[in-house]
């Protein structure tokens, strides 16, 4: 009689959901892309509703920059502690509240605080999607369709409150975008479960060891009826684990530092370029009301197409995220040299799109490099502090672009453009030198310096193989140390990148 076949003991492998939570990170920044563009054009009506000025609304902007730099700065410890599902979910929520108030309608004192919750949400929700893409195989890619789906949103936001506008009031819109997070909460505590988090017991930083993988398999132990004593009720919280010490931690590290500054003067170009053009084209070149705001709005999907199309191209030809970088940042400056030099139509309409394709890629490529600028423990907050200094940036750079408006000539404008992305390539140039000079991986070969980021890591076999005795085989790259952030998966999907 043949004898059975031998029954296979090792838990049976559970569907990869990288792709739905990928997708997921994707839908959640088109909201946010949504959010930040649909203010503009319901602005008018908010004004005449509550009946005040552009001075005393302005009063919002600085509410809603204070949030979003809270939220990003509290991003680490949030993560530290509740994990990604848990940081999303509450943001996510936060977000929904903060709409539906707005929605319906409460006074203007109140309107203005409720920037601050909101601003709050969106600024943990951004970063928390950055950490966890940071985690994943083709970090550089992702992170930039990630963005390339908040341009999305930023295009389909003024459409939608226009014809919001046409058949209802502004809170309509507030609502609308309250209807859309409701799913994304759902979706977040779903998809975002907690498989693939580390166990207290188990180290993830280390590879596993190869003696335990030749060993034959021992008999198991009987289970211990031992019960662990649980931690005092009053027990002090670990150093390493305070937010205000994973701060400073983070802002001791020079290169996150740095790339803080470049991140700022990056989204200070994006925004003055894409606030003031309209008036540079219509005061400074004469153009009409049609055709600078559709110069403008080629600025923005040049900026979104950057952002879908040049990392999948370049790492196809073999470049690495430097190099990627670094042209980015130098056709930056000749097409902002070309609209400032060249005052014919065609040329400046060429130009602007030009400026924002290239511009698109330098804010995911900076934000999948992190893991490298700073220590794994760092990482979610360093994140969060480069969110909030780019918010500075973007607020502080425009506003001075407006001065030298006002008070000199609308002509400053592509001269000042151009001048930031000169400072933008000599931080550049500093951060290259400390990210080429830094060793890779333990186990890697000296040619991995030359990879994309997420590709300098040595790959750890799955646990099923380690189990079975099986030689480790990569099922993809993952930055080094990341596990150990709660909800971070411990082995990579073997997917391409949706």
């Amino acid at each position: 009689m043949p004898a059975p076949p031998p029954v296979d003991s090792r838990p049976a492998r559970r569907p990869d959901s990288t792709g739905a939570r990928v997708a997921l990170a994707y839908l959640a920044f088109v909201l946010v892309g949504v959010n930040a563009s649909v203010g503009g054009v319901a602005l008018p009506a908010q004004m005449a509703d509550y009946g005040v000025n552009r001075a005393t609304f302005g009063a919002t902007f600085f509410v809603f920059s204070a949030g979003y730099l809270l939220g990003s700065l509290t991003t680490g410890p949030l993560v530290r502690h509740l994990g990604l599902r848990g940081a999303a979910v509450i943001s996510t929520g936060v977000v929904l509240l903060a709409c539906l108030s707005t929605g319906l309608r409460p006074s203007f004192a109140l309107f203005v605080a409720l920037a601050l919750p909101c601003s709050y949400g969106i600024g943990v929700l951004e970063s928390v999607l950055n950490v966890y893409l940071t985690t994943l195989p083709g970090a550089q890619v992702r992170l930039g369709r990630l963005h390339a789906f908040f341009g999305v949103g930023a295009l389909l936001g003024p459409v939608l409150a226009a014809r919001i506008l046409r058949a209802a009031s502004w809170p309509t819109i507030w609502l609308v975008q309250a209807a859309a997070a409701a799913p994304l909460v759902v979706a977040f505590a779903v998809l975002l479960h907690r498989d693939g988090e580390p166990t207290p017991s188990a180290s993830t930083d280390a590879p596993p060891s190869t003696e335990a993988a030749a060993s034959p398999p021992k008999a198991a132990a009987p289970p211990s009826t031992e019960v662990a004593a649980p931690p005092p009720k009053n027990a002090a919280p670990r150093p390493d684990d305070a937010g205000p010490s994973l701060l400073l931690g983070v802002l001791r590290q020079p290169a996150v530092l740095l790339a803080a500054v470049l991140l700022a003067t990056y989204v200070g170009l994006e925004v003055s370029a894409g606030t003031w053009t309209y008036t540079f084209l219509v005061d400074g070149r004469g153009l009409g009301d049609l055709g600078a705001s559709s110069m403008v709005s080629g600025y923005w999907l040049g900026l979104t197409l950057g952002r879908f199309v040049i990392s999948p191209v370049t790492l196809r030809r073999g470049w690495s995220d430097l190099q990627t970088m670094s042209a980015c940042l130098v056709a930056v400056l000749f097409a902002v040299l070309l609209v400032a030099a060249v005052p014919t139509t065609p040329v400046t309409a060429v130009g602007l799109v030009l400026v924002g394709f290239f511009l698109g890629p330098v804010f995911p490529s900076i934000m999948a490099a992190t893991p490298r600028l700073a220590d794994a423990r760092h990482v979610p907050t360093a994140i969060g502090l480069l969110n909030g200094v780019a918010v500075l940036g973007g607020s502080a750079l425009p506003w001075l672009a407006g001065v030298l408006i006002q008070d000199v000539a609308p002509w400053t404008l592509m001269p000042y453009c151009a001048g930031l992305a000169v400072v933008e390539l000599l931080i550049w140039r500093v951060l290259v030198r400390g990210l080429r000079a830094k060793p890779p991986a333990a186990g890697a070969s000296p040619s991995t310096k030359a990879l994309p980021l997420a590709a300098t890591v040595e790959p750890l076999g799955t646990a099923e193989q380690v189990a079975s005795r099986q030689p480790a085989v990569s099922s993809g790259p993952a930055a080094p140390g990341l596990a150990a952030i709660p909800g971070c998966p411990t082995a990579p999907g073997d997917r391409p990148a949706p």
